[in-house]
């Protein structure tokens, strides 16, 4: 693996999304804090585990989309914590001389990360906030890790809601694509609450918000008007789970609570 940060202090009695995203996931790599924070969402949101499921289901079929288009080298954005099929794990089995760099703001998620891509230079994993592009595209550990002279796949899976801001969240897209390759491809999903309902919707954010967590539902169409320069692929912004599906569309369940879209770079 790639060089690395320091050691970040934890604080085991605060709830973080990474672990909560864990614990819902069924992974073992979170704290009390966490789970009693994870069961008092699902009480309130009973698809909430669903959603999790849907969107690691849609970041192996991205995966697979992104490698038929000749990607080789991916940089995930709030990656978490890595237990349920890894994106490295994913990609290796294509093509193993892929590249990748894991980037998230908790120390667990990271120290975890770095834990199981030890002695792999194919990958590196970076302590950072995802908003700040600059700290991530100019880490040390991501120029030595990925080529800037090919296209890369950037992994926004389950991520941008956690930037309730829209200006902010259209921004940080709008300064990825213009400083990654030209060619390079972005797979994302977002929560909805559009097959919610108002009241519910408000209750789950407001529980997030008391967690610590500021977490905003968008819209189909608020959640395309925040690509700005990314041409969205031709199918366009599906339900998580009915994106590109391998079973028969019929086969996928009910409208997910998020929705996911592969879109490409308009640079040349």
């Amino acid at each position: 693996m790639a060089g690395m940060d320091g050691p970040a202090e934890i604080d085991f009695d605060a709830p973080a999304t990474a672990r909560i995203y864990d614990y819902v996931l069924g992974g073992a790599l979170n704290f009390a804090a966490d789970r009693e924070t994870a069961r008092e969402l699902l009480k309130i949101l009973p698809g909430y585990r669903d959603f999790a499921v849907a969107n690691r289901a849609f970041l192996r079929r991205a995966l697979l989309n992104l490698l038929d288009a000749g990607i080789r080298q991916f940089l995930d954005l709030g990656s978490g914590v890595p237990t349920v099929c890894p994106v490295h794990e994913v990609v290796h089995k294509f093509d193993p001389t892929c590249r990748v760099v894991y980037v998230d703001k908790d120390p667990v998620a990271t120290e975890y990360s770095r834990i199981i891509t030890a002695e792999d230079d194919r990958l590196g994993v970076v302590m950072a906030d995802m908003c700040d592009v600059d700290q991530v595209l100019g880490h040390d550990v991501t120029r030595e890790v990925l080529d800037f002279t090919q296209p890369i796949g950037l992994l926004m899976v389950a991520v941008l809601h956690f930037v309730p801001d829209s200006v902010q969240a259209a921004d940080i897209l709008a300064a990825y694509h213009d400083r990654l390759p030209v060619g390079s491809q972005l797979a994302a999903s977002h929560a909805t609450g559009d097959s919610l309902g108002a009241t519910v919707t408000a209750v789950a954010e407001k529980k997030f918000a008391l967690a610590g967590v500021n977490v905003i539902t968008r819209s189909r169409s608020q959640f395309s008007a925040l690509l700005g320069p990314w041409r969205i692929a031709e199918d366009g912004v599906r339900h998580t789970n009915q994106w590109r599906p391998e079973d028969e569309p019929d086969q996928c369940g009910e409208a997910s609570l998020g929705y996911a879209l592969l879109a490409t770079s308009t640079r040349t």
